[in-house]
């Protein structure tokens, strides 16, 4: 579910943005495209175990100005994919619909380093230079976040939370280090549903 944590291969810890299925009996979920950038690598569970294959066929990861998502296929014995965000002290909090974040509007965020936190966006339709590349479309908040909660969970709050985005990055001022404002950017979701034809996984607040 979103928020908790998978491994792209041996390339390092990220975190579920939201569950979807798509044409055919595709199942999976949404996550950052700088989590997804090999083609056909083994995606692993919270528990070490295979659940599925990061960026199948190599078409599936955006990594540049159109945006930071990726899709990972969800596909092994033993794994469903669930409508819920990890929410405050890891219990699940459905998600309802997805919409596009407005500024001013109350968010929360969940990702597999830093859990669960709160706070409102502060600017979208933002370009981002993170060096190594440049990504246009982005939105900001002033919740904080945590290296490892890339591709996790916004979410509008608090009782029936929409899809807003996933973790594509953050300021130096992380969970616990109170040395300055925080700033996190998410990718809105909307992007990434319309560009392979998913539909987010739905349930009841």
């Amino acid at each position: 579910m979103g928020g908790e944590r998978w491994l792209p291969g041996s390339e390092g810890i990220c975190s579920i943005g939201f569950t979807v299925t798509g044409p055919g009996d595709f199942q999976g979920f949404l996550t950052a495209g700088h989590c997804t950038l090999t083609a056909d690598q083994a995606a692993y569970g919270k528990d070490g175990s295979r659940m599925g294959t990061s960026n199948q066929g190599g078409g599936h990861s955006i990594n540049g100005r159109e945006g930071d998502f990726g899709l990972v296929r969800v596909d092994q014995p033993g794994w469903t994919v669930s409508s819920n965000v990890a929410g405050q002290g890891g219990t699940p909090v459905a998600v309802t619909g997805s919409q596009e974040g407005l500024v001013g509007m109350s968010m929360c965020r969940s990702g597999q380093s830093s859990g669960w936190h709160c706070g409102e966006i502060t600017r979208v339709d933002q370009t981002v230079d993170y060096g190594n590349t440049v990504i246009e479309g982005l939105s900001f908040t002033n919740a904080c976040s945590a290296p490892g909660d890339s591709g996790g969970s916004y979410v509008t709050q608090p009782n029936a939370p929409m899809a807003l985005g996933m973790h594509s990055g953050g300021g130096p001022a992380t969970c616990g280090n109170f040395g300055g404002p925080t700033l996190t950017i998410f990718q809105p979701v909307g992007e990434a549903l319309a560009r392979w034809n998913l539909k987010l996984k739905t349930g009841s607040p």
